[in-house]
């Protein structure tokens, strides 16, 4: 019997006078098409799409693998990639300009953009979650293109399916030979 096998059906109990008998039966579940009701997110219903999503950012070291947007103004100013760890919470991201005029993109990489007014929000690139961090002490200048950013990850929590979902993922991935 393979795992799949395993999964697709669960130990059903059979009530008897109000209390279990010592027989269990196993009754096929249906695969959802759909909505899923999740334990995550206060018992409210999770897309199939939204879940994919979480698995993905769960699967992406908090999505810090996938990249993020920053938006501020209404606008999408540059696009963060190549994460690398600089120290307890701090990440420092590679600052890919998406403005195109000189005006915009020297305000980009002037302290004033990120120390002065609204604090950029964050979008992830492919989950779409939105965060606030705070850009800490390397700032990009058009030399150096990399900011530091601390807590910039999901503060998602997995749910037991979900944590179910990713091991399997995990066994399921392809090996590196």
């Amino acid at each position: 019997m393979t795992l799949a096998t395993l999964l697709v059906f669960v130990p059903v109990r059979v009530w008897d006078r109000g209390g279990p008998l010592s027989v269990a039966r196993h009754a096929p579940i249906t695969p959802r098409v759909g909505r899923m009701r999740s334990t995550s997110g206060g018992g409210r219903d999770v897309t199939v799409d939204e879940r994919e999503r979480r698995l993905r950012s769960f699967e992406s070291n908090g999505g810090r693998d996938l990249g993020w947007y920053v938006e501020r103004d209404g606008r999408t100013w540059a696009m963060l990639t190549d994460c690398t760890f600089a120290d307890m919470f701090w990440d420092t991201y590679a600052v890919q300009p998406l403005v195109q005029e000189p005006a915009l993109r020297e305000r980009l990489f002037s302290k004033d953009f990120w120390h002065l007014g609204p604090l950029p929000t964050f979008r992830n690139r492919v989950t779409d979650e939105t965060l606030e961090a705070l850009p800490g002490g390397l700032l990009p200048t058009e030399a150096d293109p990399r900011l530091m950013v601390r807590d910039l990850y999901s503060k998602l929590t997995p749910s037991p399916y979900e944590h179910l979902l990713l091991l399997l993922r995990l066994v399921r991935r392809p090996r590196m030979t």
